[in-house]
């Protein structure tokens, strides 16, 4: 309308708006950022609905806003604005398949990470009028091509990655700073370091591996768990790991959050955002293992599941998880990882090497629990290469093979 002005137009009927009030917005992504947007939105009479893997019912509650999963976002929304991290579980997170489960005439806007919303089908859905509007601050390559598409959709709104570039935020942070370090050299507080643990660690060659393998553990957590997370019970068993309990029970939630929010999340931060969302937190100390030494253990509740991983340091710091759930076995917690269970009989991991095989894709590691009675097995894969969406279907589709998932840390 404001370019039609320009041009010496008057086009009233052209420029009919839609009003906000009574209308479904759906936020995928219910952290720090998303309850900012819920706020706002609650202000124009919107009725809000959100889906997050991590966030608490009751910090919903608070907020006046009804959890609910994925398709009830689709299915229900009017407007779909996205607040998640870009990872595995979020790229093309918005694609055709799942615009096709939308109202007709949705809404999208994307100011989180390009790559959650895949730009091509979102383009061929305005094409279709699918989507009736979008809005873009972030891009699958950036800056995006100027030609393209979507940049040039008459109904797309997009801008240079802006995110919080304002006068008064540049101006917020600046004077943050420098508070913050009249605060460190008249020693009264050191706040807002981002790597004070990180320092720590690195000062202490003994306990920095099992930093990492905290870390690592709460990474594989979040990829393995399924459902709304309530409850986490951490156990240090060993003495070393008594006097570092608050350091590691960080990294973990630092490893496990990081693939959860949108924000940045660091050793600071962590406990709070944790403590935010409503996830309670146990830590129980136990003495040695009777198997080793020190022993982390780190069991993840919720609704649908408990999940449990134990994990330990060998020689030469080589981090080992020891213990999935019920199997015993020694698993590098590194790079691209294939989970699987199977009936325990032979022929099983020859079939799925073979598909691996076929497909180029190279064997680093290999790691197998049994359980008793030998009724079945659970099998991890180390690869050196990423495990496509095509060959994880050839692998789910073998006779005896269940929950197969693919992992990276």
């Amino acid at each position: 309308a404001n370019h039609s002005m320009r041009e010496g137009k008057w086009e009233r009927k052209k420029y009919k708006g839609t009003e906000l009030h009574n209308k479904t917005l759906g936020i995928i992504g219910f952290g720090k950022i998303g309850r900012e947007v819920a706020l706002r939105s609650k202000a124009f009479g919107m009725n809000v609905i959100a889906y997050d893997p991590v966030v608490s019912k009751e910090l919903a509650d608070k907020s006046n806003v009804e959890l609910v999963d994925l398709d009830t976002i689709f299915q229900n929304s009017d407007i779909i604005s996205v607040h998640v991290p870009l990872n595995d579980e979020t790229s093309n997170l918005i694609s055709a398949e799942t615009l096709k489960k939308c109202k007709e005439g949705v809404r999208i806007i994307n100011c989180a990470r390009g790559g959650i919303v895949n730009e091509e089908d979102l383009v061929d859905a305005l094409d279709k009028g699918k989507v009736s509007a979008a809005a873009f601050d972030v891009y699958e390559t950036e800056p995006p091509d100027s030609s393209g598409r979507l940049i040039n959709h008459p109904k797309v709104l997009t801008t240079p990655h802006l995110g919080a570039s304002t006068e008064e935020a540049q101006e917020k942070v600046a004077v943050q700073i420098a508070e913050q370090i009249v605060e460190l050299f008249q020693k009264k507080s050191a706040r807002g370091i981002v790597n004070a643990s990180a320092v720590e660690v690195e000062t202490d060659n003994i306990l920095s591996p099992y930093i990492r393998l905290a870390e690592n553990i709460g990474i594989l957590h979040s990829q393995l768990i399924k459902g709304q997370l309530k409850q986490i019970n951490i156990n240090f068993s060993g003495a070393m790991l008594h006097e570092s309990s608050t350091l590691l029970s960080a990294a973990f939630l630092k490893g496990f959050l990081s693939r959860k929010l949108s924000e940045l999340v660091n050793f600071i931060n962590a406990p709070f955002l944790a403590g935010e969302m409503g996830i309670i937190i146990n830590e129980i100390k136990t003495g040695a293992n009777s198997s080793y030494t020190n022993l982390l253990t780190i069991e993840c509740e919720t609704a649908k599941e408990k999940k449990l991983l134990a994990g330990t340091v060998f020689g030469n710091n080589e981090l080992r998880v020891v213990n999935i759930d019920s199997y015993h076995l020694e698993l590098k917690p590194e790079g691209y990882m294939l989970f699987y269970t199977n009936i325990d009989k032979p022929g099983m991991l020859s079939t799925v090497g073979k598909i691996l095989a076929d497909a180029n894709i190279n064997i680093a590691g290999l790691s197998l629990g049994r359980l008793a009675g030998g009724k079945e097995a659970l099998t991890v894969i180390n690869t050196d290469s990423e495990i496509d969406q095509k060959v994880m279907h050839q692998i789910s589709g073998i006779n005896g093979v269940n929950n197969v998932l693919k992992v990276n840390i």
